[in-house]
Order: C-alpha cells, then sequence, then structure tokens
C-alpha cells in the first residue's frame, strides 16, 4: 500500500520534468531558426549591389562557382559618347573597368577594355552594351565551373595547416640542431604550399564574383563601316601601298648590308688591277 503511494506521488513529478525538457528544446529550436535568419538576412544586408534586387538576373547556376568570360565586339558612331554609356553601366551594375586601351588609324577609332561586373550582373551589362547608338558585331560567351577546385583545394589547404602544426609541436620537442634544421624545412616548405593555397583559394573567389568582359569599340571614321568589303578601288590602293611597302623594306634591307657592298666593291677593284698589272708584265 506505502509503494503504491509513493508512485503515485512520484508520477506527477515525473510528468513535469519532461513537459519542462520538451518545452527547452523548443525553445532551442526557435532559438536556432531565429539565429540563422539574422545570419541570412546579415549576409544578403552586406552582399547588397548598387542595382536593386529586383532588377538582378539571378542565374539558375547561382549556387556553383563558375567563372565567367565573355568577348563583345561593338560599332558606333561616337566613341567618347559611348564610353560615357560605359561609365554609367559600370556604376549602374556595381563594375569596374580594369584595364583600357585606345588606337587609332585612319580608318577607325578603337577602344579595348576589360570589365570586371558582380557575377549576379553579368547577363544585364552584357544585354544594355548595344543599342540605338551602337550595334553588336561579335559576341561570346565562357563558362567555367570551378566549385571541384575551391572544394579541393580547401580540403588540401586544412591537411596542410595541420601538418605544419604537428611539426611546429615536434620543433618544440626536437633534442638536436640537426633535427631542429630538418623540422624547420620542412615546416617552410609547408608555409610556402600553405600560401599558395590560400593565393589560389583568394583567386578562384575573385574570379567567381567578378566575372570578366572583354570589350572591344569601334568607330569607323569617314563612312568607312567594319562589315562592309572593300571595292576594286580600295583593293587597287591597298596593293600599291602594299608594294610600296614592299619595295621600301628591300631597299632598307640593302642599306643594311652597306659593309658587304664595300668590300665587293674592293675586291672587284683589287682583281680588275691585277688582271692590267698581269697583261702589262706579258706585254
Amino acid at each position: 500500500m506505502m509503494r503504491r503511494f509513493l508512485v503515485m506521488l512520484a508520477l506527477p513529478l515525473v510528468l513535469f520534468a519532461c513537459n519542462n525538457g520538451n518545452e527547452h528544446e523548443d525553445k532551442l529550436a526557435v532559438d536556432e531558426q531565429k539565429t540563422a535568419a539574422v545570419a541570412v538576412s546579415d549576409s544578403t544586408t552586406q552582399g547588397a549591389s548598387p542595382v536593386s534586387p529586383g532588377m538582378a538576373t539571378v542565374p539558375a547556376d547561382a549556387d556553383k562557382k563558375i567563372i565567367k568570360d565573355a568577348e563583345v565586339k561593338i560599332e558606333t558612331n561616337n566613341l567618347v559618347a559611348y564610353s560615357q554609356k560605359i561609365g554609367n553601366l559600370t556604376k549602374k551594375y556595381g563594375a569596374y573597368i580594369a584595364k583600357e586601351e585606345n588606337t587609332e588609324t585612319d580608318e577607325e577609332q578603337e577602344a579595348l577594355l576589360l570589365i570586371k561586373v558582380p557575377v549576379v550582373y553579368f547577363e544585364d551589362l552584357l544585354n544594355e552594351l548595344p543599342g540605338t547608338d551602337a550595334k553588336q558585331l561579335e559576341r561570346s560567351i565562357t563558362s567555367e565551373e570551378v566549385s571541384g577546385q575551391i572544394v579541393d583545394t580547401k580540403a588540401r589547404l586544412l591537411t596542410k595547416k595541420q601538418t605544419r602544426d604537428k611539426y611546429l609541436e615536434f620543433l618544440k620537442q626536437a633534442k638536436t640542431t640537426e633535427d631542429a634544421l630538418k623540422i624547420q624545412r620542412e615546416v617552410n616548405d609547408l608555409q610556402e604550399e600553405i600560401e599558395s593555397a590560400e593565393s589560389r583559394l583568394g583567386y578562384l573567389a575573385n574570379q567567381t564574383r567578378y566575372s570578366t568582359i572583354n570589350l572591344a569599340v569601334i568607330a569607323p571614321k569617314n563612312g568607312y563601316s567594319y562589315n562592309d568589303k572593300p571595292g576594286f578601288g580600295i583593293k587597287m590602293i591597298n596593293a600599291l601601298a602594299n608594294g610600296a611597302s614592299w619595295c621600301a623594306d628591300i631597299f632598307i634591307g640593302l642599306l643594311s648590308i652597306w659593309p658587304l657592298w664595300l668590300g665587293g666593291i674592293g675586291l672587284g677593284i683589287l682583281i680588275r688591277r691585277m688582271q692590267e698589272h698581269r697583261k702589262l708584265k706579258n706585254g
């Protein structure tokens, strides 16, 4: 009777403890969800770009690490105005011009631009390059997925760091100078490999954050069009110009060997005098 009374008395206490445990676990789960939501919100805020999120064309492979490059050739009638347009587009999409070269001939002006643009705005910027003031002549896009390279490099980097740390522990326990020098050489080699791997990861991270656009902008002069084929008259003028250039090259080449010419002339004079002297002697 006493045992049954004790069991009945302990049962409510056990149920109360279990209930509190379940409530504690539920609270922890809710807290973890809140923490994850805050982390996602923070990462989204830190990665914000100059363009509003609604304007970005999010690629279907956004979860992959892909290096994208584009080759684009544009023809425009006003290179200065188009350069201003490029400047506005880079500001709009958070891009920047990493390299620029300008050349000019009698027929055209040309600007070569290397543009780095955040990968999420790669397609948007490409689509805005042509327009009413510019005609797209060529466009090609290449992609390279490097997700596997990044994972493999990170794994190798972690292994090398762990090995280096073990060697550092061995270095502390080295009993002779020779042992310490051997271990130090191993540590130095591992440190070089670690720095190389970190540099590689940094390069891949930058290449996957920013896509590359190699843009060539051509502004024809005097009615010349990039796609126009030269007529018969233009071909004749070009042929005459090429022929004159070829003759000038030959003449310059002959002048460059003037020591041989002088030597040949001198040798010829010497041979002629010897022949004259022989005739006089025989006569």
